[in-house]
């Protein structure tokens, strides 16, 4: 369990990182969708949010045994233009 959480967490810091420096290449906000089996990244587009449709971020399940925590099991973090998140988030694997 605690390697495969590990894996995931890294994967997740790894996508956040994309996800930061797609916002700012492409000038628009990137969010990172939270879920109690998984994740994925949306940006904004014509006022919604919609599923983003760069490879990397793509939606992902957490390995076999491994699930998001209450109570951040469903959260949005929003990244700027600028690529900073609107605030601070904690997930525990």
């Amino acid at each position: 369990g605690s390697d495969r959480a590990r894996a995931d967490a890294m994967a997740l810091a790894v996508r956040i990182a994309a996800a930061r420096d797609q916002a700012i290449l492409s000038g628009g906000s990137l969010a990172l969708q939270t879920a109690a089996d998984g994740y994925r990244f949306e940006m904004r587009s014509e006022g919604q949010w919609v599923p983003a449709d760069e490879p990397a971020l793509r939606q992902r399940r957490w390995s076999p045994g491994v699930s998001l925590a209450s109570p951040a099991a469903s959260q949005r973090l929003r990244f700027d233009n600028a690529g900073l998140p609107d605030r601070a988030l904690v997930l525990h694997l």
